[in-house]
């Protein structure tokens, strides 16, 4: 048997992973969340919250420390499948006003104008926006966009660790002129993260509920562990065993796996087996295994 997460989602610390750039835009979520220093002194600093299961990162500015961060606290804390992943911050703005909170549905790469599409859509509580992702600051911004540093790259890496759906960007504006732009300081963004909590909050609570409907969706039954365990199976033949038994269950909701597999010797006869039972009902008839 393959050990670790191929098969023990229940392993995972966590359901939301926060990815933020900064401390300051950090520190009201920490606060909010009851988040405890996981690695604080790591190069990436991990908070966590084991009984609500959140986790939030520090990444730092700039693409390359967005997606260094969401590979290394997916190791870090075994993230699954159906993890939700968030990147919320300030980002600029040529319209809109200093504090508004902002749901992006399109996020295009400055540098090689490859747009993501990402998160289930949060029209009812939040306004939608496009994001375009720069290399450097900048205050040249048009009307019908906002500006970050890090969001293109955060919506490719994150939704490969989960998916698009649940991955999400919110953006706080920030700034709306080169004026605005030179003094932003850590404690207006506090403030401006802040002033947004309460709305925060409420979205979380939807998106744990997106979660907790993709975590029935994939989480694999005890009867399947039962037979991972009982066999040797490759990472290739656990794949197949978990699609097979999907489809499987989906034909015979009341019949019992165990007394299926009680003539397998191998992880192979078990998949044969349940091929094999797929194969001869769709031709009318059942098998006899």
């Amino acid at each position: 048997m393959v050990r670790g997460r191929t098969y023990n989602f229940s392993d995972t610390k966590c359901d939301i992973c926060w990815v933020v750039a900064l401390r300051a835009e950090a520190k009201p979520l920490i606060s909010k969340f009851d988040l405890e220093p996981l690695s604080e002194k790591s190069i990436f600093p991990i908070y966590e919250n084991k009984k609500i299961r959140q986790v939030l990162v520090i990444s730092g500015v700039g693409q390359l420390n967005s997606a260094a961060a969401i590979a290394f606290v997916a190791g870090k804390c075994n993230t699954a499948p159906w993890t939700a992943w968030i990147n919320i911050g300030i980002a600029g703005s040529c319209g809109g006003s200093l504090g508004d909170l902002l749901q992006v549905i399109k996020v295009t790469n400055h540098r090689n104008s490859k747009s993501s599409f990402p998160g289930f859509r949060f029209s009812q509580f939040v306004p939608l926006a496009q994001l375009e992702t720069l290399d450097a600051p900048s205050a040249s911004y048009k009307a019908d966009r906002l500006y970050d540093m890090e969001g293109a790259a955060f919506a490719e890496i994150a939704s490969r660790f989960s998916s698009n759906e649940l991955t999400f960007i919110f953006k706080i504006i920030s700034d709306t002129t080169r004026s605005e732009l030179s003094q932003i300081k850590g404690v207006n963004v506090e403030k401006l993260v802040d002033h947004n909590i309460d709305i925060i909050e409420l979205l979380v609570k939807d998106i744990g509920e997106l979660v907790d409907d993709e975590k029935k969706r994939l989480e694999i039954p005890k009867e399947v562990y039962t037979i991972l365990n009982q066999y040797h199976f490759s990472v290739t033949r656990s794949r197949q065993l978990i699609q097979s038994y999907r489809r499987w269950r989906a034909v015979f909701p009341d019949k019992s796996f165990r007394d299926l597999c009680t003539k397998a010797r191998t992880a192979k006869d078990v998949i044969t087996i349940l091929e094999e039972t797929l194969s001869s009902t769709s031709f009318g008839e059942e098998s006899q295994w």
